[in-house]
C-alpha cells in the first residue's frame, strides 16, 4: 500500500477553559491557522444505550452493570455489558449493586442476599422478630449495607462477607430516630443512609470505630445520603425550609470535609444526587434537565432522556463515567439505560511544516488502496508518544469511528517519530483507507475528519482536519 499523510492535526491534553462546559464548542476552519493560533476547548460527548426493559441499579470499574428486569416469572436479576448485552443471573428479585469483583447484593424474595461472583447466593436474613430486608450496596471487601425490619421498626445493616447482620442503628439511642436504611458503603466500611421519625429526616454516617454523624441540614430541613465514595464524599439530598415548615423545594447536595454543597445551586426544584465515582464525578436527576451528571468543577451535563421518552434518572457512576439508570420509552415503558460521558480536550495547535497553513485542505481519493497517517503532535509538555494508540479512532463522530490499521498478527499500527523536528517525540496513527470507506468515515461528502481517543476514567484527547475528497 502506498502511504499519505494527513497532516495539521495536534491534540493537546491541558486544563481547558470553555463559556459553557456542557455544550459542545467546535472551531471552524474558515481560515487558515497560523502556527502561533493557539484555541483551546472541551467537548462533552455523551453516549446513550437503551439495555433493555427494567432498570439497572449499579455498575462497577469494569462495565458490569446490575439491575432489574420483568420476565414470565416476575422480577428478575440481570446483568449487562456493552459486549453481551442483558443476562439473566438466576435469581428472582432485583440487583441493586455490584462491586468491583463482580459480587451483587440486592433482594429476593423478602430478604437481602448477597450473591458472590463465584455463584453462591447467601441469604442475608433479616434481624430479630423481622421478615423483610434488602441489601443497598456492597464495596469490594464484600461488606453489605441496607436496612432490615425488626419486631417494630426498621433498622440499617451491615453483613460481613454473608455473616451475622450488625444493626447500625444502635448507635441512634441518644438521636431520636424510629428507623434508619444504610444507603452506601466505601471501601474503607464508612457507611452513610438516612434515619427517620414522622417527617423528620436526617442523613448519617457511621464508621467503623463506632462514631455516627449527623450531616448537616439546609437551616433545618431534612436530609437523605444515597452514597459515598473511597474520598469519604457522601451525595444525597437536602430540603430547604418553606414557612417554617421542611417542605420546601429539595436539592442534589454533597457532603465534603469542608460541610454541605448544594451541586446545582438550587436552580432546580425537584433535584436529587444519587451516585458518585472515586474521583467526585455525581450523578442524579434534576426537574430541568432530567438525568445528570455533575462535573468536579460544579457545571451540570444534561445525559438525555430515552427517544420519545421521560421520567429518566441516573443511579450509578464508575470511574469512566460509565452511568446507569433507568428511563420511560415514547410507550411509558420503564427502561434500563446506559450513558458514557467522555471529556474531550483538544486545541488546534502549531501546525507540522508540511500543512503549508495557508494552502487548502488535503485531497483524499476514493476508492485508493492507502494507510492514512495523522500525527499527534507532542508539545507544551504534553507527550504524545506516551498515549495509548490503540484507542484512537477516526471518523465522523455520528457512529462507531474507524479503528487503527492493524498488522497480520492484529497488532495496532502506529509508530513514534520527531515528524515536525522540534525535538519532541510525536505519535502517528496508521488507519486503512478502505475501512474508513466501509465504515461510512470516508464518503464523497466527507469534508473534515475527526480523531479522538477515550483515555479513561472520562477523559478524552480530540482534534479535526479538514479534507477534501475526489471521487473517481
Amino acid at each position: 500500500m502506498s502511504r499519505r499523510l494527513l497532516p495539521g492535526l495536534a491534540v493537546l491534553l491541558s486544563a481547558v477553559a470553555c463559556v459553557d462546559p456542557s455544550v459542545s464548542v467546535e472551531p471552524t476552519f474558515d481560515q487558515p491557522l497560523a502556527a502561533s493560533n493557539v484555541g483551546v476547548y472541551t467537548i462533552i460527548k455523551v453516549d446513550q444505550i437503551d439495555m433493555g426493559v427494567g432498570r439497572a441499579h449499579g455498575i462497577n470499574d469494569s462495565g458490569v452493570a446490575v439491575g432489574t428486569t420483568t420476565s414470565q416469572s416476575g422480577s428478575q436479576v440481570f446483568k449487562w455489558t456493552k459486549a453481551g448485552g442483558m443476562q439473566l443471573v438466576g435469581i428472582s428479585g432485583s440487583g441493586l449493586d455490584i462491586n468491583n469483583t463482580g459480587d451483587i447484593t440486592g433482594r429476593s424474595g423478602l430478604h437481602a442476599y448477597v450473591a458472590w461472583n463465584g455463584g453462591l447466593v447467601v441469604d442475608l436474613g433479616t434481624f430479630a422478630g423481622g421478615n423483610d430486608s434488602d441489601g443497598q450496596a456492597i464495596n469490594d471487601g464484600g461488606q453489605v449495607v441496607g436496612r432490615s425490619d425488626t419486631e417494630s421498626a426498621q433498622h440499617a445493616f451491615r453483613s460481613n462477607s454473608g455473616g451475622a447482620l450488625l444493626d447500625i442503628h444502635a448507635w441512634f439511642l441518644v438521636q431520636p430516630h424510629a428507623h434508619s436504611e444504610a444507603r452506601g458503603i466505601n471501601k474503607d466500611g464508612h457507611i452513610v443512609g438516612t434515619a427517620q421519625d414522622g417527617y423528620i429526616k436526617d442523613a448519617f454516617r457511621w464508621t467503623p470505630s463506632g462514631s455516627l454523624t449527623i450531616l448537616p441540614d439546609l437551616s433545618g430541613g431534612w436530609t437523605i445520603a444515597n452514597d459515598i465514595n473511597d474520598s469519604g464524599v457522601i451525595v444525597g439530598q437536602a430540603q430547604a425550609m418553606y414557612n417554617g415548615t421542611p417542605f420546601g423545594p429539595y436539592h442534589a447536595v454533597k457532603w465534603t470535609s469542608s460541610g454541605l454543597t448544594v451541586l446545582s445551586g438550587g436552580g432546580d426544584l425537584l433535584e436529587t444526587a444519587l451516585g458518585v465515582n472515586k474521583n467526585g464525578y455525581v450523578v442524579g436527576r434534576t426537574y430541568s434537565k432530567g438525568p445528570t451528571l455533575w462535573r468536579t468543577n460544579g457545571s451540570m451535563v444534561a445525559l438525555g432522556q430515552l427517544p420519545g421518552g421521560s421520567g429518566a434518572a441516573a443511579h450509578d457512576v464508575n470511574r469512566h463515567l460509565e452511568i446507569v439508570g433507568r428511563g420511560l420509552d415514547a410507550n411509558y415503558v420503564e427502561h434500563a439505560v446506559y450513558w458514557k460521558v467522555t471529556i474531550y480536550n483538544y486545541t488546534l495547535s502549531a501546525l507540522a511544516p508540511w500543512a503549508q497553513p495557508a494552502g487548502p485542505p488535503p485531497w483524499i481519493t476514493l476508492g485508493e488502496s492507502r494507510m492514512i497517517e495523522v500525527a499527534i503532535l507532542s508539545e507544551r509538555g504534553f507527550d504524545a508518544s506516551r498515549l495509548d494508540a490503540s484507542r484512537f479512532t477516526l471518523g465522523d463522530w455520528r457512529g462507531t469511528d474507524t479503528g487503527l490499521a492493524r498488522s497480520a498478527s492484529g497488532a495496532p499500527l502506529f509508530t513514534r517519530a520527531d515528524i515536525d523536528k522540534d525535538g519532541d517525540i510525536d505519535l502517528v496513527l496508521s488507519f486503512e483507507q478502505a475501512a474508513l470507506e466501509r465504515n461510512g468515515d470516508l464518503t464523497a461528502s466527507t469534508t473534515e475528519w475527526i480523531v479522538s481517543a477515550d483515555l479513561g476514567e472520562g477523559e478524552g484527547v480530540y482534534g479535526r482536519n479538514a479534507i477534501r475528497v475526489l471521487a473517481r
